[in-house]
């Protein structure tokens, strides 16, 4: 159940360190195939956060082995702490950056394999170590476009809390088809820095005088000039409390008048002018217009004269026929408005009587359970653990079947203080340790580490791997190398730490 990529196969072993293996099974790999040029760089050459390359040939059959000593899988790492905004830049920019600077020892960008269960890294994100596999062609390895941007998805889904729209700048453009690795190392080094700024530093606490002490731990008397300072503005501020006790009676009177006040000038203007008060206006205007004339006689003033004459016959127009349809048009949607009150009250008075006979005549139709809403922040987060159910709601689950089902599954057998206790083994992927947030089973023994062992199965057969953990995992009493599956038979015992577990296929 070795891993494989690109039609080759990854082993692990132990011996004087610890190595990931690649090799091809059938055929195997020839030195003929080998880029020769790029495998004498690598031997030669210590290159900064790509891993230490061994090329081995016996009977004309090449295996490469990487060094991954001390160094911990990407997959795993971002399992145990997930990652914060900050690391997930600094991550990818690390490992771009990498590729672009291996172009100065002639290494081929399409080459390096960029998947999280080939990326390593040793303390922190910043220390990320990649492989190279130096063959003249790679038949079924994906562009780095693809890679990269799948690479980008799956580790989106470790992030603690997505802020900012540096996710969404990243989705884009690595879903466009111009990618070129020189402005992703670009947008990566803008996006870290911005969040670096973004993260302040913790104050540093001062260290206090012994005099400060004893002020915060004892009450000190106060001197007169503080007790000067501090009672003068208690004079003000008691009358100003007092008086609004007083006078809130005075004030709510006053404030009710004032609402009623304005009901009144609304309606007042609503009337409008009366015909009377526009025809008197309308006489003095036409007075004071033809008296102009009679002090200026002259043909450019008869002009004006008649054009203010008309000025006023249309203005007196409006008055009577333009606003005073308006006033009457709100007067009868206000009348509208007080009805619909009184209706709306008068339908709202059922009593719980008639609801009820209503709701036995006529059953009310089931609700449909409200769509859960989209967090585009935690959406990235949470991808890993969206669950979908494909049975329909009202299907009927057969109950001898799923007693079956349970019985057919394999389980992990433990006796704790002299009590049998059945662990079964539920999906492709059981991870067992300490971290509850990413395990499968929470085991707290000590010695335990965060996600220390993994039991895959693919239906039929079932394998343990050791995930890198300090304190190792045994099987049948033999120490298993970290990252390499063991195929697990019926009865095997696994023991971490202080603690056996016993395998049985159910």
């Amino acid at each position: 159940m070795n891993e494989t990529i690109y039609g080759l196969t990854c082993d692990f072993e132990q011996q004087n360190g610890h190595f990931m293996t690649i090799h091809r099974e059938d055929p195997s790999i020839q030195s003929d195939e080998l880029a020769k040029i790029q495998v004498n760089m690598m031997s030669s050459n210590t290159i900064d956060h790509v891993l230490p390359l061994e090329v081995q040939e016996i009977d004309f059959n090449v295996k490469f082995y990487y060094d991954i000593s001390s160094k911990k899988m990407l997959s795993q790492y971002v399992r145990e702490r997930s990652l914060t905004m900050s690391e997930l830049y600094e991550l990818l920019f690390r490992i771009g950056s990498t590729i672009e600077a291996s172009k100065e020892f002639m290494l081929n960008e399409q080459h390096f394999v960029l998947k999280d269960s080939f990326i390593f890294v040793e303390n922190d994100v910043k220390e990320v170590y990649l492989a190279y596999i130096p063959l003249k062609q790679l038949d079924q390895k994906p562009d780095l476009h693809a890679e990269f941007r799948e690479l980008f998805f799956q580790l989106v889904g470790y992030v603690k809390s997505l802020s900012g729209d540096g996710v969404q700048q990243l989705t884009s453009y690595f879903n466009g088809s111009d990618f070129q690795l020189k402005d992703l190392l670009n947008k990566l080094n803008i996006l870290r820095k911005n969040s670096k700024q973004l993260v302040t530093p913790a104050p540093t606490p001062v260290a206090a005088q012994p005099s400060e002490i004893k002020k915060i731990q004892y009450s000190s008397p106060q001197t007169p000039r503080q007790e000067k300072i501090e009672k003068k503005p208690e004079p003000k501020e008691e009358p100003i409390q007092k008086k609004p006790t007083k006078k809130t009676p005075v004030k709510k009177a006053a404030a009710k008048q004032k609402e009623k006040k304005p009901v009144k000038n609304q309606q007042e203007e609503k009337e409008g002018p009366s015909l009377i008060v526009i025809l008197c206006l309308g006489f003095l205007a036409f007075a004071i217009i033809w008296k102009l004339y009679t002090s200026i006689p002259s043909e450019g003033m008869l002009y004006i004269c008649s054009g203010l004459s008309i000025a006023v016959v249309a203005a007196g127009y409006y008055f009577l026929a333009v606003y005073g349809k308006g006033s009457n048009e709100a007067e009868d949607i206000e009348e509208e408005m007080d009805t619909k009150p009184k209706q709306s009250k008068r339908k709202q008075g059922f009593s719980p009587r008639k609801i009820d006979e209503q709701e036995l005549e006529a059953p009310k139709p089931m609700e449909q359970p409200m769509a859960r809403a989209v967090n585009s922040e935690n959406y990235f987060q949470n991808l890993h653990q969206e669950t979908t159910l494909l049975s329909q709601p009202e299907a009927t689950a057969m109950l001898e079947d799923q007693d079956e089902q349970v019985s057919t599954l394999a389980y992990l057998e433990i006796s704790r203080n002299g009590q049998t206790e059945r662990i079964n083994i539920t999906g492709d992927s059981f991870i067992i340790g300490r971290n509850q947030s990413s395990v499968s089973y929470f085991e707290d023994t000590v010695g335990v580490s965060r996600t220390h062992i993994e039991i895959n199965t693919d239906g039929t057969s079932f394998a343990v791997k050791d995930l890198g953990s300090k304190n190792g995992t045994k099987l049948n009493g033999e120490k298993l190398v970290a990252y390499k599956p063991y195929s697990l038979n019926d009865g095997d015992t696994i023991k971490l730490a202080k603690i056996s577990y016993t395998f049985h296929k159910g």
